[in-house]
């Protein structure tokens, strides 16, 4: 008897001979004469598979399961389950019968389901699950950026083994295998064809390929197998994502820091593989726990500088400093060497673990020869564990990183790799991770290596290869976790493919777009991993705290906006009720994580308090904002000068406290005064907190030149190649020369007579005044919306643009106020830079010299401003020094 439209066409063609034949052999199996059923009323429907008593009954229960399978019982709903699958009504009633009588322990419905199944098929079951430990890998989602597409790979195809999709919900015996690990070695020996494929696709064709199948160990495959397949997967917690996005940031933070402040140095930066650093500090702390007390590591150029900040916890001060290339400086006749670059040098460090245990690492200074540090690494290892009597080499490890064409293209890696089993040179099993770009320097894999990975070589020596998509950093610290417990545990070598990109070229001066163009261009669009981690986290609310950092917001009318310019909070005409829309961006938001109040009429005491809460929440976004400028410097306000010269200029360089509190300025706030209290030597932009004052002038408010498209806010590449980056530090002109390029040394555009900097809003008023005597082909202007820490690099690559122009500065405050004094000395630190001959005094535009801020008269400053943008506009104009 068949389900379905069979079933009912049955029916109709043979009266209700099928049904009676059903009930004629299960009643027979239960030794019952074979009586003619009698009708059932339809109020019984819901009975037990056993009551079963008229082939109407059978019919009525045929069409409630066909309408809505949870209507009828779940015994009759098995049943009609496994007739669809293909199981004779015959060998349902029979396992029924033996389930009754104590025979058979198994479910009937199952047992009726594998008395159906074949020799072949349980043969080519057990050659399907063997096909995905071998080849699983394959299949897997390695590739960060898709690129990768392989072909269909037959063997992981159950149509290859008989199966379709008829075939996914069918129960098969697959066994409890004794002597191996496992999903099979599990006490469920039958399951459903789609149960088998998702266990085996979710083991082996996720984020993380698996190849071990080639060791010919059994007790070792076994030991990976129970860690690979078994669905107690390390699930990770709200404590520990957390700790693994704080390492990720880190990582993602120092790259971002390099890349922006030496911009034109070779650093052989990490982008594209920021996960390596909470991956390495995960197998750090959980080898550590298991025994180790020392690690000796070797690496090529790439990621050196993260690795020695971030896991072996270099200065990043001593880190910086070489970047200048200076020398340094020892005691008197203390020899301090030759040196050399940045990216070859090593450093070692005793770093506590996040258990509370404590690890020398040493990462080994190697040069440009890349692999070459690879036996050093494994000599001052197997050293540490003669001299420690470390015999079972439990306490001293090493652990090597590679890229991805030397792995598969340097001899010296076999070299390495062949040492493991000899008795005399082995350390007990290296740890290799590899940093998998996807390309060896501008050569693609298929010209680099004749092998499918970079890492097959590890597989003359039976390693375990991991490879795993570096954009998944939850997956990155799995993998490294279970490298490290093999390693501590066979005392071998495994190998860890890094599966990742490379944001920029073989070094951050070179262009990859001339080799790899298709490649490049799904970089640039491309999300970091630190960026995907932090909308995973938020969707799977594990950032319930973090997500919403605390943002707090005061000064007086700062809800509706001194100028009406805010309504941050608004009232509703006919209540009165308040409400503040971005205090529910997001849900779960928790009240008091986001804070706009009006304050009291105060600036002393209320600029006091908000600097306080600043200085406890260092992760929180705290705003006072002046109501007017000459609010935060005039007699109205005198005590807030207290705040600002003793607490928030000085408060760190005397008492080490440090405040991130952010304040906007308006009207005469002296910008001056601000610049004068500010340090920017040395030079460094940390990634902590700096107090930050924003100067707003109130004609920008409602300016419609003064604003920005929607899209400027999203975190899609919009700007030509920078992703995320929304607030510059110098402003390009936007004439000339399109797009400009932000190389340190951008295409040049001689035909430039003049550039004018100048900051803020006198650059609408120059940009107009530009446009309107057509002068766009002979000056530029150039905003430096950055004044203090002073952008050198980007001003020196604007004077580097325009090699055949007089520089001028433009502001509206008198001469003795604004920014002119304070940018004077550094642009001309920039021409001399530049090789450009300087003055002692930059070209000036603005307003003479005055006692006072500005005049009371409307006519008179708009005489002067229109005096002023002349100036700076008029080819012919020379500052009389």
């Amino acid at each position: 008897m068949v389900l379905g439209g069979v079933y009912t066409g049955m029916l109709l063609k043979r009266g209700q001979g099928a049904g009676k034949r059903l009930l004629r052999g299960y009643h027979a199996s239960k030794g019952v004469a074979a009586a003619e059923p009698e009708p059932v009323p339809l109020s019984k429907l819901k009975d037990s598979f056993n009551d079963a008593t008229s082939v109407t009954y059978l019919e009525e229960m045929e069409k409630r399961y066909q309408d809505d399978p949870g209507s009828v019982d779940r015994t009759w709903a098995s049943f009609f389950k496994s007739l669809e699958s293909g199981v004779p009504g015959e060998a349902i009633a029979e396992a029924f019968d033996a389930f009754e009588k104590g025979e058979s322990r198994v479910s009937p419905l199952a047992a009726a389901a594998i008395s159906n199944q074949t020799i072949q098929e349980s043969m080519r079951l057990v050659m399907m699950v063997r096909a995905y430990q071998v080849n699983g890998h394959f299949a897997a989602s390695l590739d960060p950026l898709g690129l990768d597409q392989r072909p269909h790979n037959p063997e992981l195809d159950p149509a290859s083994y008989g199966f379709s999709e008829a075939d996914m919900d069918r129960e098969f015996f697959i066994g409890s295998w004794g002597g191996t690990s496992g999903f099979l070695s599990e006490d469920r020996p039958i399951r459903t064809l789609r149960e088998i494929l998702t266990r085996l696709r979710e083991a082996y064709c996720g984020h993380i390929g698996y190849e071990y199948m080639h060791i010919p160990e059994r007790e070792k495959c076994n030991w990976l197998r129970e860690r690979i397949e078994t669905p107690v997967e390390a699930v990770f917690s709200t404590k520990k994502k957390q700790h693994t996005l704080d390492r990720l940031a880190w990582s993602e933070m120092f790259e971002t820091f390099c890349s922006n402040k030496f911009t034109a140095a070779k650093r052989f930066g990490l982008e594209g593989c920021e996960t390596l650093i909470p991956g390495m500090k995960a197998l750090i702390d959980r080898v550590t726990d298991l025994g180790v007390e020392s690690i000796v590591m070797g690496m090529p150029h790439r990621g050196r500088l993260n690795v020695l900040a971030n896991v072996v916890r270099k200065p990043m001060a001593q880190i910086f400093s070489e970047f200048s290339g200076k020398a340094q400086k020892g005691a008197e006749n203390e020899y301090m060497g030759s040196g050399d670059v940045k990216y070859h040098l090593g450093t070692s460090y005793n770093r506590p673990t996040i258990n509370g245990k404590m690890v020398h690492l040493s990462l080994m200074a190697n040069p440009s020869h890349l692999e070459a540090v690879n036996t050093c690494v494994l000599g001052k290892t197997r050293a540490k564990q003669l001299l420690s009597n470390d015999d079972e080499r439990g306490k001293h490890m090493g652990v090597l990183l590679h890229g991805d064409g030397a792995f598969s293209g340097q001899g010296i890696v076999f070299e390495t790799l062949d040492m493991c089993g000899l008795p005399d040179y082995s350390t007990g099993g290296t740890i290799h991770l590899v940093v998998n770009n996807q390309v060896a320097f501008t050569t693609d894999p298929r010209k680099s290596r004749s092998s499918p990975y970079c890492t097959d070589v590890a597989k003359a020596l039976n390693c375990p290869i991991f490879h795993v998509n570096a954009d998944d950093v939850e997956a990155v610290v799995r993998t490294c976790e279970l490298a490290a417990e093999w390693r501590q545990r066979w005392k071998t070598d495994v190998v860890v493919d890094l599966v990742c990109y490379r944001k920029y070229g073989h070094n951050e001066i070179d262009e990859p777009m001339f080799t790899q163009p298709l490649m490049y261009k799904k970089i640039r669009g491309h999300k970091n991993a630190h960026q995907r981690y932090v909308e995973q986290l938020l969707a799977e609310g594990s950032l319930d705290s973090a997500a919403g950092n605390v943002v707090r917001l005061s000064g007086q009318d700062v809800e509706r906006g001194t100028f009406s310019h805010r309504h941050a909070t608004i009232h509703d005409q006919e209540t009165g009720e308040k409400y503040t829309s971005l205090c529910h961006v997001f849900p779960g938001q928790k009240p008091g994580q986001l804070t706009i109040s009006n304050s009291s009429l105060s600036e002393f005491g209320v600029l006091g308090f908000e600097l306080g809460f600043s200085m406890e929440t260092p992760n929180s976004l705290t705003l006072w904002e002046a109501q007017f400028g000459d609010f935060a410097n005039g007699a109205q306000a005198g005590g807030a000068l207290v705040i600002f010269d003793q607490f928030l200029s000085s408060g760190e360089a005397k008492w080490l406290r440090q405040s991130g509190l952010v304040g906007p300025e308006h009207s005469s706030a002296r910008l001056e005064r601000f610049l004068q209290m500010s340090d920017e030597n040395p030079y460094v932009h940390r990634q902590f907190r700096k107090p930050l004052i924003v100067m707003s002038p109130k004609n920008l408010l409602r300016h419609p030149k003064c604003k920005s498209d929607l899209d400027e806010f999203d975190d899609v590449p919009g700007d030509h190649g920078i992703v995320g980056v929304r607030f510059k530090r110098v402003i390009m002109d936007d004439r000339g020369l399109l797009p400009k390029s932000r190389a340190p040394r951008p295409p040049q555009e001689t035909v430039v007579k003049r550039v004018v900097f100048c900051t803020g809003k006198v650059f609408y008023e120059l940009h107009a005044e530009r446009e309107r005597l057509g002068v766009q082909d002979d000056i530029a202007i150039v905003r430096i919306e950055q004044l203090a820490p002073f952008p050198f690099d980007l001003v020196s690559r604007e004077l580097y643009r325009y090699p055949g122009a007089e520089m001028v500065w433009c502001q509206e405050e008198p001469m003795n106020m604004g920014a002119y004094f304070h940018i004077q000395p550094r642009m001309e630190s920039c021409l001399r830079a530049e090789g450009r001959p300087t003055t002692g005094r930059i070209t000036y535009a603005g307003r003479p010299p005055s006692a006072s801020t500005a005049t009371g008269f409307g006519q008179v400053h708009a005489q002067e401003q229109a005096r002023l943008v002349g100036e700076a506009l008029d080819l012919s104009f020379k500052m009389q020094i």
